[in-house]
Protein backbone atom coordinates (compact mmCIF):
# COMPACT_ATOMS: atom_id res chain seq x y z
CA UNK A 1 0.00 0.00 0.00
CA UNK A 2 1.66 3.12 -1.06
CA UNK A 3 -0.66 5.70 0.35
CA UNK A 4 -2.84 6.08 3.38
CA UNK A 5 -5.96 8.11 4.81
CA UNK A 6 -5.06 11.65 6.57
CA UNK A 7 -8.07 12.96 8.87
CA UNK A 8 -9.02 16.92 8.60
CA UNK A 9 -9.15 16.18 11.90
CA UNK A 10 -5.45 15.96 12.82
CA UNK A 11 -5.67 19.71 12.36
CA UNK A 12 -8.01 20.68 15.22
CA UNK A 13 -7.84 17.23 17.57
CA UNK A 14 -6.01 18.76 21.09
CA UNK A 15 -3.70 15.73 21.31
CA UNK A 16 -1.91 17.13 17.97
CA UNK A 17 -2.31 20.18 18.66
CA UNK A 18 -0.57 20.35 21.98
CA UNK A 19 2.56 18.61 20.62
CA UNK A 20 5.30 20.43 19.19
CA UNK A 21 6.10 20.69 15.13
CA UNK A 22 8.56 18.18 15.70
CA UNK A 23 6.54 16.04 17.72
CA UNK A 24 3.59 16.13 14.49
CA UNK A 25 6.15 15.88 11.63
CA UNK A 26 7.17 12.16 13.75
CA UNK A 27 3.57 11.26 14.27
CA UNK A 28 3.27 11.22 10.60
CA UNK A 29 6.41 9.59 9.95
CA UNK A 30 5.28 6.65 11.38
CA UNK A 31 2.03 6.80 9.54
CA UNK A 32 4.00 6.98 5.98
CA UNK A 33 6.42 3.82 7.89
CA UNK A 34 3.26 1.62 8.80
CA UNK A 35 1.86 2.63 5.22
CA UNK A 36 4.96 1.60 3.61
CA UNK A 37 5.86 -1.56 5.24
CA UNK A 38 4.54 -2.28 8.41
CA UNK A 39 6.31 -1.29 11.58
CA UNK A 40 6.00 -5.03 12.56
CA UNK A 41 8.49 -5.64 9.52
CA UNK A 42 11.16 -3.88 11.90
CA UNK A 43 12.68 -6.90 13.88
CA UNK A 44 11.53 -6.34 17.82
CA UNK A 45 14.79 -6.50 19.20
CA UNK A 46 15.82 -3.51 17.06
CA UNK A 47 12.39 -1.42 16.07
CA UNK A 48 12.94 1.37 18.32
CA UNK A 49 16.77 2.10 16.37
CA UNK A 50 15.44 1.31 13.20
CA UNK A 51 12.44 4.07 14.19
CA UNK A 52 14.69 6.48 15.77
CA UNK A 53 16.98 6.35 12.05
CA UNK A 54 14.02 6.97 9.76
CA UNK A 55 13.18 10.11 12.37
CA UNK A 56 16.45 10.74 11.82
CA UNK A 57 16.56 11.60 16.13
CA UNK A 58 19.36 10.35 18.34
CA UNK A 59 18.83 7.88 21.14
CA UNK A 60 17.28 10.23 23.65
CA UNK A 61 14.68 11.86 21.66
CA UNK A 62 13.83 8.43 20.49
CA UNK A 63 13.15 7.47 24.16
CA UNK A 64 11.36 10.82 24.65
CA UNK A 65 9.27 10.86 21.41
CA UNK A 66 7.98 7.29 22.56
CA UNK A 67 7.01 8.75 25.98
CA UNK A 68 5.25 11.37 24.70
CA UNK A 69 3.16 8.75 22.32
CA UNK A 70 2.10 6.13 24.89
CA UNK A 71 0.86 8.96 27.30
CA UNK A 72 -1.18 10.40 24.15
CA UNK A 73 -2.30 6.77 23.53
CA UNK A 74 -0.95 6.93 19.96
CA UNK A 75 0.83 3.80 20.01
CA UNK A 76 1.29 0.55 22.00
CA UNK A 77 4.52 -0.23 24.02
CA UNK A 78 6.25 -2.10 20.94
CA UNK A 79 5.83 1.13 18.83
CA UNK A 80 2.73 -0.60 16.48
CA UNK A 81 0.34 2.64 15.83
CA UNK A 82 -3.25 1.93 17.74
CA UNK A 83 -6.91 2.08 16.09
CA UNK A 84 -4.84 1.88 12.37
CA UNK A 85 -7.18 -0.46 11.02
CA UNK A 86 -9.95 1.66 12.02
CA UNK A 87 -8.86 4.64 10.05
CA UNK A 88 -7.81 2.57 6.85
CA UNK A 89 -9.86 0.63 4.58
CA UNK A 90 -9.38 -2.59 3.37
CA UNK A 91 -10.35 -1.02 -0.40
CA UNK A 92 -8.00 1.30 -0.18
CA UNK A 93 -5.84 -1.43 -1.83
CA UNK A 94 -5.55 -1.49 -5.71
CA UNK A 95 -4.75 -5.21 -5.55
CA UNK A 96 -9.12 -6.01 -5.62
CA UNK A 97 -9.74 -3.23 -8.02
CA UNK A 98 -6.56 -4.16 -10.53
CA UNK A 99 -7.66 -7.76 -10.21
CA UNK A 100 -11.37 -6.76 -11.11
CA UNK A 101 -9.88 -4.80 -14.41
CA UNK A 102 -8.02 -7.66 -15.21
CA UNK A 103 -10.55 -9.84 -15.19
CA UNK A 104 -12.85 -7.92 -16.92
CA UNK A 105 -10.25 -7.40 -20.36
CA UNK A 106 -9.89 -10.72 -20.57
CA UNK A 107 -13.73 -11.74 -20.67
CA UNK A 108 -13.91 -8.85 -23.60
CA UNK A 109 -11.57 -10.60 -25.56
CA UNK A 110 -12.88 -13.56 -25.09
CA UNK A 111 -15.99 -11.41 -26.75
CA UNK A 112 -18.47 -12.47 -24.39
CA UNK A 113 -20.51 -9.51 -24.08
CA UNK A 114 -22.80 -10.59 -21.20
CA UNK A 115 -19.56 -11.28 -18.76
CA UNK A 116 -17.91 -7.99 -20.10
CA UNK A 117 -20.88 -5.83 -18.78
CA UNK A 118 -21.44 -8.19 -15.76
CA UNK A 119 -17.72 -6.87 -14.55
CA UNK A 120 -17.74 -3.74 -15.52
CA UNK A 121 -18.94 -2.15 -12.55
CA UNK A 122 -16.74 -4.51 -10.51
CA UNK A 123 -13.85 -1.96 -9.38
CA UNK A 124 -16.69 0.10 -7.89
CA UNK A 125 -18.80 -2.70 -6.09
CA UNK A 126 -15.83 -4.06 -4.69
CA UNK A 127 -14.91 -0.49 -3.65
CA UNK A 128 -18.84 0.18 -2.43
CA UNK A 129 -19.20 -2.65 -0.38
CA UNK A 130 -15.44 -2.95 1.46
CA UNK A 131 -16.58 0.67 2.20
CA UNK A 132 -19.66 0.08 3.51
CA UNK A 133 -18.75 -3.22 5.34
CA UNK A 134 -16.33 -1.07 7.24
CA UNK A 135 -18.60 1.65 7.97
CA UNK A 136 -21.13 -1.23 9.24
CA UNK A 137 -18.52 -2.57 11.60
CA UNK A 138 -17.20 1.24 12.98
CA UNK A 139 -21.22 2.31 13.52
CA UNK A 140 -21.54 -1.48 15.28
CA UNK A 141 -18.96 -0.04 17.90
CA UNK A 142 -18.11 3.46 17.90
CA UNK A 143 -16.13 6.20 15.62
CA UNK A 144 -13.00 6.54 16.58
CA UNK A 145 -11.51 10.05 17.13
CA UNK A 146 -8.90 11.94 14.63
CA UNK A 147 -6.02 8.98 16.46
CA UNK A 148 -7.28 7.83 19.27
CA UNK A 149 -9.94 5.19 20.48
CA UNK A 150 -13.65 7.55 21.76
CA UNK A 151 -16.97 6.32 22.56
CA UNK A 152 -19.56 9.09 21.12
CA UNK A 153 -23.20 7.57 22.57
CA UNK A 154 -23.90 10.52 24.83
CA UNK A 155 -25.31 7.63 27.26
CA UNK A 156 -21.51 6.52 27.55
CA UNK A 157 -19.86 10.28 28.07
CA UNK A 158 -18.77 10.33 31.97
CA UNK A 159 -19.68 13.50 34.39
CA UNK A 160 -18.11 16.01 34.02
CA UNK A 161 -15.44 16.71 37.31
CA UNK A 162 -15.97 20.37 37.23
CA UNK A 163 -14.35 20.88 40.59
CA UNK A 164 -11.56 18.59 40.17
CA UNK A 165 -10.99 20.59 36.15
CA UNK A 166 -10.61 24.44 38.44
CA UNK A 167 -8.00 22.26 41.23
CA UNK A 168 -6.34 21.49 37.90
CA UNK A 169 -6.48 25.17 36.88
CA UNK A 170 -5.57 26.73 40.33
CA UNK A 171 -2.41 24.10 40.86
CA UNK A 172 -1.02 25.34 37.07
CA UNK A 173 -1.25 28.84 37.13
CA UNK A 174 -1.22 30.30 40.26
CA UNK A 175 -0.98 33.40 38.44
CA UNK A 176 -4.35 33.82 37.34
CA UNK A 177 -7.32 34.62 39.16
CA UNK A 178 -8.88 32.23 41.37
CA UNK A 179 -12.14 30.77 40.61
CA UNK A 180 -13.79 31.64 44.01
CA UNK A 181 -17.29 30.07 42.59
CA UNK A 182 -18.25 27.65 40.97
CA UNK A 183 -21.57 28.32 39.90
CA UNK A 184 -23.93 27.21 37.62
CA UNK A 185 -22.87 29.18 33.88
CA UNK A 186 -18.84 28.02 35.04
CA UNK A 187 -20.34 24.45 34.84
CA UNK A 188 -22.07 24.59 32.10
CA UNK A 189 -19.19 25.85 30.32
CA UNK A 190 -17.19 22.94 31.18
CA UNK A 191 -19.55 20.49 30.62
CA UNK A 192 -20.25 22.20 27.16
CA UNK A 193 -16.29 21.44 26.34
CA UNK A 194 -16.20 17.81 27.93
CA UNK A 195 -18.68 16.52 25.70
CA UNK A 196 -16.87 18.11 22.77
CA UNK A 197 -14.63 15.68 22.03
CA UNK A 198 -13.67 12.02 23.71
CA UNK A 199 -10.30 13.62 24.41
CA UNK A 200 -11.37 16.09 26.44
CA UNK A 201 -13.08 13.78 29.55
CA UNK A 202 -9.99 13.02 30.68
CA UNK A 203 -8.12 15.05 33.15
CA UNK A 204 -5.19 14.34 32.39
CA UNK A 205 -5.99 16.10 28.91
CA UNK A 206 -7.12 19.74 31.60
CA UNK A 207 -3.61 19.33 33.70
CA UNK A 208 -1.88 19.59 29.86
CA UNK A 209 -4.43 22.26 28.71
CA UNK A 210 -3.33 24.51 31.41
CA UNK A 211 0.55 23.28 31.30
CA UNK A 212 -0.12 24.47 27.90
CA UNK A 213 -1.41 27.97 28.65
CA UNK A 214 1.06 28.74 31.45
CA UNK A 215 3.81 28.73 28.28
CA UNK A 216 2.08 31.95 26.93
CA UNK A 217 3.91 35.27 28.21
CA UNK A 218 0.28 36.65 26.69
CA UNK A 219 -1.84 34.58 28.52
CA UNK A 220 -0.39 34.86 31.81
CA UNK A 221 -0.09 38.75 31.22
CA UNK A 222 3.66 38.99 30.76
CA UNK A 223 3.06 40.43 27.24
CA UNK A 224 3.50 44.00 26.78
CA UNK A 225 -0.33 45.72 26.13
CA UNK A 226 -1.55 46.98 23.30
CA UNK A 227 -0.97 50.78 22.61
CA UNK A 228 1.34 50.89 25.45
CA UNK A 229 -2.01 49.64 27.70
CA UNK A 230 -2.61 47.32 30.27
CA UNK A 231 -1.41 43.70 29.75
CA UNK A 232 -4.13 40.88 29.04
CA UNK A 233 -4.17 38.27 31.78
CA UNK A 234 -6.70 34.98 30.58
CA UNK A 235 -9.26 34.49 33.41
CA UNK A 236 -10.46 30.62 34.15
CA UNK A 237 -14.08 31.83 32.02
CA UNK A 238 -11.86 33.19 29.45
CA UNK A 239 -9.98 29.90 28.95
CA UNK A 240 -12.90 27.33 28.69
CA UNK A 241 -15.08 30.03 26.07
CA UNK A 242 -15.25 27.66 23.09
CA UNK A 243 -14.06 30.34 20.35
CA UNK A 244 -11.06 30.78 23.52
CA UNK A 245 -10.54 27.28 24.19
CA UNK A 246 -9.72 26.24 20.35
CA UNK A 247 -7.47 29.17 19.74
CA UNK A 248 -5.42 28.37 22.73
CA UNK A 249 -5.39 24.57 21.98
CA UNK A 250 -4.54 25.64 18.47
CA UNK A 251 -1.12 27.60 20.27
CA UNK A 252 -2.40 31.28 18.62
CA UNK A 253 -1.21 33.19 21.89
CA UNK A 254 2.30 31.39 21.94
CA UNK A 255 3.82 33.22 19.55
Amino acid sequence: MDWFRMYGEFATDPKVQMMSEAMQRRLIMLFCLECSNGLETFHATERETSIAFALRIPDEEIARTKDVFLAKGFINEDWTLRNWSKRQYVSDSSTARVRAHREKKKKAAAGSETDEKRSSNAPEQIQNRTDTEEKHNVDAGHQPDALGDSESSDSKVPACPAQAIVDLFHKALPELPRVSQLNDQRRRHLQARWRENAVHQDLQFWADYFTHVKASRFLLGNAEGRNGGKPFRATFDWLIAPSNFVKVIEGNYHA
